[in-house]
């Protein structure tokens, strides 16, 4: 955790800044979620202001993508979030044309739980 904090505290003026490095605000976004000294409203907003950065210039970076769709899903609750992870995939998808492999396991596995989650409730 120490170190999660000296990497934050290190980044954070370098990622924050006009436009920043995408590889820099990648790794900003990693320290934060990783430091866990910011509440976790916090966490989630500068976490994806620093996944944005790095669409921003870099919009097939799939730790970007999945890393911005999971904190959406967060910040959603469970089962909206996994469907609202899922749109804001898609719409990347769309946007850029292919995407990494790992974002399509991320959405399949995404997608199974949302399935095996819907297929356990009792139906009326």
């Amino acid at each position: 955790m120490e170190d999660a904090r000296s990497a934050e505290h290190l980044l954070e003026e370098d990622a924050r800044a006009k436009g920043a490095n995408p590889l820099t605000s990648l790794l900003y976004a990693r320290a934060v979620e990783q430091a866990g000294d910011l509440p976790e409203n916090r966490t989630i907003e500068r976490a994806r202001d620093a996944l944005e950065t790095t669409l921003k210039a870099w919009p097939t970076a799939w730790e970007a993508i999945l890393g911005h769709a999971q904190l959406t899903a967060r910040r959603r609750g469970a089962s909206e979030g996994r469907l609202e992870a899922l749109r804001e995939i898609a719409k990347a998808r769309g946007e850029t044309g292919n995407l990494d492999p790992m974002v399509g396991a991320f959405e399949a596995a995404t997608a199974a739980q949302r399935s095996s989650t819907t297929s356990a409730k009792p139906h009326s």
